[in-house]
């Protein structure tokens, strides 16, 4: 396989920054992915901050800084493009960069945009263009995620009875990666009912809202104000056991059914079980869009198709919740 030239819009948080628990999340960075995959050589970084740029290409010895994006898509053809800005420009840029023609693969942070409308734009732009897109809705490349999809499929939790997942951040910046992920575990839901809990007035307001799978089974979307905490956690409830999903999502904890020890003829749930893997999801990502530039019959985890449905949710969400 080639060696695929690399770029990184956005120095921040996700695009270099972060210090992670290495044990849960490995991988996480878009830099630290570029760095550690044999198939990509990150060539250039591009930021509006000075302080963010000139502290990512110290980090990780990149020489080619940019302070505008079409300053650095003259410097192409790229092979790969991460774009790692604010929510509210994913969609302008990402339609700028794929017109430019100057790069091979998008690799985009989520959400793919803040409303339906733009997120749809983008989708028939990647078709008409043919150039492959993936969005880091980062739990469906976690391998834990990757089995628990299976273990779901295969009925080792029975009957799913109820579906409980508790956020903060926003319906669009972090309670979509909860509507995507039970988008890829379970398929499509309807949004049935949503109350406001902070931030109505605000582009990205955090809302709870009861949606139905298509098989009648509950989804509770439980949001909470993010000034104390942050919270990405949850359960999901089985006629055979009970998953738990804790710090944020990095940590499975198993319930089993045993009998229980202070009630004869009664049975209760007991964790049995815990799945703590290393997820490195930004690396399995670029990994993913490597090989399919090599064969485009290898599949994207995380397509246009999919973040757009993620949109179209939060916006639905959003919708049911206003008076």
């Amino acid at each position: 396989m080639k060696t695929y030239r690399s770029a990184i819009i956005g120095c921040g948080q996700i695009g270099s920054q972060y210090e992670v628990n290495q044990d849960a999340l490995g991988i996480f960075t878009h830099a630290q992915a570029y760095h550690a995959c044999d198939n990509t050589s990150l060539e250039g970084i591009c930021d509006i901050n000075e302080d963010a740029l000139s502290a990512c290409a110290q980090k990780w010895k990149i020489s080619n800084t940019y302070n505008s994006v079409d300053d650095l898509l003259k410097d192409g053809p790229w092979d790969i493009i991460s774009l790692c800005t604010p929510d509210q420009t994913h969609a302008k840029l990402s339609q700028h960069i794929l017109d430019s023609g100057q790069t091979s693969a998008l690799f985009i942070e989520k959400p793919l945009a803040v409303d339906t409308k733009s997120a749809a734009t983008i989708v028939e732009q990647v078709k008409r263009l043919n150039i492959p897109v993936q969005i880091n809705y980062s739990r469906r490349f976690d391998p834990k995620y990757q089995w628990l999809k299976e273990a779901i499929r295969n009925k080792e939790f029975g009957t799913i009875r109820k579906i409980l997942i508790h956020y903060t951040g926003g319906i669009f910046h972090n309670g979509s990666h909860a509507l995507d992920m039970i988008y890829y575990l379970f398929g499509k839901y309807k949004v049935q009912h949503a109350t406001t809990v902070c931030n109505l007035d605000k582009s990205d307001p955090t809302i709870d809202a009861l949606c139905m799978l298509e098989d009648g089974t509950a989804f509770h979307l439980i949001g909470h104000p993010a000034e104390t905490y942050s919270i990405f956690e949850g359960n999901i409830w089985g006629s055979n056991g009970c998953l738990h999903l804790r710090d944020s999502g990095t940590r499975f904890v198993i319930d089993e059914i045993r009998p229980s020890k202070l009630a004869e003829g009664y049975k209760i749930l007991e964790p049995t079980r815990i799945i703590d893997e290393t997820a490195n999801s930004t690396f399995h990502a670029i990994n993913e869009i490597c090989k399919h530039l090599e064969d485009k019959s290898s599949p994207l985890s995380c397509t246009v198709d999919d973040a757009c449905h993620a949109v179209s949710m939060a916006e639905a969400i959003c919708t049911a919740a206003r008076p």
